[in-house]
């Protein structure tokens, strides 16, 4: 079982050891595959004759994106834009151009506010809150909602009365959620954030360096998490985050049932589940775990594959946590997962390779140890090594969620095969790719 383990010193130093043998280093710059690695792989990885590099189809997103903002097309923009972004975050022209897309989107929201607020304060207020969410580093609508007696609380624009209410609410909504989960009374509930952490450690004692580590690293992992992911649309978890840490192994097994784990999200229960091993925790299966529930509260469940949602939970759960938990870094092999799959390509593991005609159509109650070593290659391999893997996953989960909406197709019917298409690349090539780069060039 892949670990890194938080481990409390004295004098309430906290040291993050390793059990990291089992994460190897990361391979670039976070978030983003480094030149020398996609040209290293080029050869296993080259589409058919004819294909436009990716290089091709970023410029022509930059363009498309450049030429729906002249025209005021601003949905249409922002879509090609971001998916430029989401292979190249730093690329300086598709972020001007957002920026210039939402500066006008919030600004005439602002106008629309000044021009209600006589006749309607409530709406004007709704409004302006649209237009801030639009542009949230915008200095005209921070300007208005001072001017209105509003000051920025836990992301949020609230009067002073408000924040009152909120941080009441914020209270009340935590005891609703502490009762519908089914927690005993020694549970006590921490606020940070969005997040909720019930737990029944001794946090004013001996564990409080501990929840103090878990919650910090809990929030490095959410800001990791949307910024890697925000061009593919996310939304504010308003329902918020709950992580439940349990005192003891015993405990967390009597309330989870969930045998041979250290930890689980519980859709139905909204909620994430761990337990203290040691003086630590079990922080790759924690990653792994609330991302599944950033995936289902923030990107917004979508019924995506099982390849896709067990094959991202392993991307982040294989992130090396550093400078006690306040810094994440991705793109690490995730080694346990890196084993498997070289067991499975050397005909070592039962039934081998799963063919990725079969393997992106399982559902979710045929997942077996194989597949999450699969799922955990496929998606790094696409993440980080193959020229073209941003952009098919762009496409598979933001051009899936563009096609629902226009189309009213189910959104199972937008498959990786038909993305795939697009760049002129079949499963089978795909398949032959990415097998050729666990067998020889990921050593």
């Amino acid at each position: 079982m892949r670990q890194q383990v938080l481990t409390i010193g004295v004098l309430g130093s906290c040291v993050l050891s390793c059990v990291i043998a089992t994460v190897c280093t990361a391979s670039g710059a976070a978030g983003n595959p480094a030149p020398a690695r996609i040209a290293a792989v080029s050869a296993a990885t080259a589409p058919v004759t004819g294909t436009k590099s990716p290089a091709d189809y970023l410029a022509e997103a930059l363009a498309a994106g450049e030429k729906y903002r002249l025209e005021k097309k601003f949905d249409e923009a922002l879509y090609e834009l971001q998916k430029v972004l989401f292979v190249d975050p730093k690329n300086s022209k598709a972020k001007r151009s957002s920026s210039k897309i939402r500066n006008e989107l919030s600004s005439a929201l602002v106008e629309q506010s000044k021009a209600s607020w006589k006749t309607d304060p409530k709406g004007a207020m709704k409004t302006l809150h649209a237009a801030y969410d639009n542009n949230p580093t915008g200095r005209e609508v921070k300007a208005l909602f001072k001017k209105r007696g509003y000051r920025l609380h836990e992301g949020r624009w609230l009067t002073k009365a408000g924040i009152k209410e909120f941080e009441a609410e914020r209270e009340a909504a935590g005891m609703r959620r502490h009762k519908e989960i089914g927690l005993r009374k020694s549970f006590k509930v921490l606020h940070n954030g969005p997040f909720r952490f019930f737990t029944n450690l001794d946090i004013e004692n001996a564990q409080g360096n501990l929840i103090q580590e878990i919650i910090q690293s809990n929030l490095s992992h959410y800001r990791e998490y949307t910024r890697v992911m925000k061009p593919l649309g996310l939304r504010f978890p308003t329902e918020g985050i709950d992580i439940v840490l349990f005192d003891t192994r015993h405990g967390y097994m009597n309330f989870t049932r969930a045998e041979g784990s250290a930890g689980v999200y519980i859709p139905s229960k909204r909620a994430g589940f761990f337990y203290r091993i040691g003086g630590g925790i079990d922080f790759s299966t924690m990653l792994h775990e609330m991302t599944h529930q950033l995936c289902d509260k923030v990107l917004v469940g979508l019924g995506l594959s099982g390849w896709f949602e067990e094959g991202m939970a392993e991307y982040f759960g294989a992130g090396l946590l550093t400078q006690g938990g306040k810094r994440l870094r991705l793109g690490g092999v995730e080694a346990s997962r890196l084993r498997g799959m070289h067991r499975a390509l050397r005909g070592q593991r039962a039934g081998g390779i799963i063919p990725l005609a079969q393997f992106t159509e399982m559902p979710r109650a045929q997942l077996t140890g194989q597949f999450y070593s699969q799922a955990w290659a496929l998606v790094h391999f696409l993440m980080e090594e193959h020229p073209y893997g941003r952009l098919i996953i762009y496409d598979y989960v933001a051009g899936g969620k563009r096609y629902r909406r226009t189309s009213g197709t189910p959104y199972a019917t937008y498959s990786l095969k038909s993305v795939l298409k697009e760049y002129g690349i079949t499963l089978d090539e795909l398949e032959t790719q990415y097998v050729r780069f666990y067998r020889e060039g990921s050593r």
